[in-house]
């Protein structure tokens, strides 16, 4: 909920330049995983709470990762480039090529 703070930081350059704006958000979405990435390491986590290896710090995974925001913003980050391409298309927005729904299929895997 508190997201809807940052979002003109990623809205406002989209409305003005494609490719600026889309920088923006690529850049917000690299720190977000570099950061969910540098927590996980330092308090040795796993990627899941759900791990087949039994973790020794899975009690911290909670607390010290998943209720975090900053942990959390990638998919929020997704949703607004995916609101501008709608916003921007009318909503009929169409997959045309193999390489648009490689691409589709590339941010799927970061949400």
């Amino acid at each position: 909920m508190q997201f809807y703070v940052i979002s003109p930081l990623l809205l406002v350059p989209l409305y003005f330049s494609k490719k600026i704006g889309g920088f923006v958000s690529m850049l917000f979405l690299l720190e977000v995983t570099i950061v969910s990435a540098v927590i996980s390491v330092h308090f040795e986590l796993s990627s899941s709470q759900l791990s087949l290896k039994p973790s020794p710090h899975a009690a911290d995974y909670f607390p010290k990762y998943y209720i975090k925001p900053y942990c959390r913003m990638g998919p929020y980050i997704i949703g607004i480039i995916a609101g501008y391409i709608l916003y921007r298309t009318g909503g009929k927005y169409k997959i045309k090529t193999v390489r648009g729904s490689l691409r589709v299929k590339l941010l799927n895997n970061f949400t």
